[in-house]
């Protein structure tokens, strides 16, 4: 095997294509460490929601999704990422240590990095236009190359059941304090993170009551026409619960991995994605999830929601994202 060492300008390239990845509240909750062989992930724990994500499940979920967009990245630039996850055991500063080999890129590689400056999370609502069994096969397919069980629910007594319990844990987190005041200051006019305005969703307390699931974050600034576009506000999103059968942070990396996987190919599918991660923040709730959901064989680590966006809405623009020199470290 044939280990490529890249220039630091190339690593700092891929670093800055896998910084565009998703994570909660846009905390942005990594390092990385540019080495003489590869880069390091390290977790950023002074980044972590020490109320909604005391565990720090979000964080790691995160920093999985950006060690995905990192591998998708290299693909393209003619690398294969060769990662080595938790490689030292239970240190869970150090997420993942990745050395690069040289690997044709390919068009299906090409494609799949465009993917990245394409995906958003959109918030608002979605359309009555029904989600084909097909393309939640995809995103289940997606899903298992990343080794993590990515579980639709599409029956309709268990999608109010989910719906639910989504929603009971939004509750449990409304009437916390300290956890709205956490989210709020993720919410505000940040500069380099958190989710500004112009990404949220514009809702009165109506719009906000016809959604399924309502939005834990406070009105923003995009525009939400759904009434206008089809005259109707009935919701035909589905759900995909990303589960594992281990729940340590290797896992939870990898459930990261693939939420970045399902998030992508879901983009290639035209389909609108938002992942929602409230009620596995809350105990009672994630309990609820993986007993009465998902039959106690499995792990739920994150829930993403899919469907389709009418055409009338505008395009998301992209959240902000730090600039290297605070996530590139010596």
């Amino acid at each position: 095997m044939t280990v490529a060492t890249p220039t630091v300008p190339t690593l700092h390239h891929l670093v800055e294509r896998a910084c565009r990845a998703p994570s909660v509240h846009n905390t942005q909750p990594w390092r990385w460490q540019v080495g003489p062989r590869g880069l390091t992930l390290l977790a950023d724990r002074a980044r972590q929601l020490m109320r909604a994500d005391p565990e720090g499940r979000d964080l790691v979920l995160s920093c999985g999704a950006a060690l995905h967009h990192l591998r998708v990245a290299a693909a393209a630039e003619g690398l294969r990422a060769l990662v080595r996850r938790m490689p030292y055991g239970d240190d869970d500063s150090v997420l993942a240590a990745i050395e690069f080999m040289p690997e044709e890129p390919d068009d299906e590689a090409t494609a799949a990095a465009a993917l990245i400056d394409r995906r958003r999370t959109d918030r608002r609502r979605f359309s009555s236009w029904p989600v084909p069994e097909e393309r939640l096969d995809a995103l289940v397919a997606a899903a298992a190359e990343q080794g993590v069980l990515a579980v639709p629910v599409t029956d309709a007594e268990k999608r109010r059941h989910l719906v639910d319990v989504v929603n009971k844990a939004a509750r449990a987190q409304q009437f916390d304090w300290t956890a709205v005041d956490e989210t709020a200051a993720w919410t505000g006019r940040r500069t380099g993170d958190g989710i500004p305005p112009p990404s949220l969703p514009r809702r009165s307390d109506v719009e906000q009551r016809a959604d399924p699931v309502p939005s834990r974050f406070p009105s923003g600034a995009l525009v939400d026409d759904l009434e206008d576009a089809e005259g109707t506000g009935y919701d035909e999103s589905r759900f995909l619960v990303l589960c594992t059968t281990v729940d340590d942070t290797r896992s939870q990396l990898r459930a990261g991995e693939a939420l970045s996987a399902v998030l992508l190919a879901a983009t290639a599918q035209g389909l609108g994605t938002v992942p929602l991660s409230q009620a596995t923040e809350v105990h009672s709730t994630r309990r609820l999830l993986r007993d009465e959901i998902l039959g106690g064989v499995t792990w739920p680590q994150v829930i993403v929601r899919v469907g389709w966006k009418p055409v009338s809405y505008e395009p998301v623009p992209a959240t902000p994202r730090r600039p290297l020199a605070e996530v590139v470290v010596p």
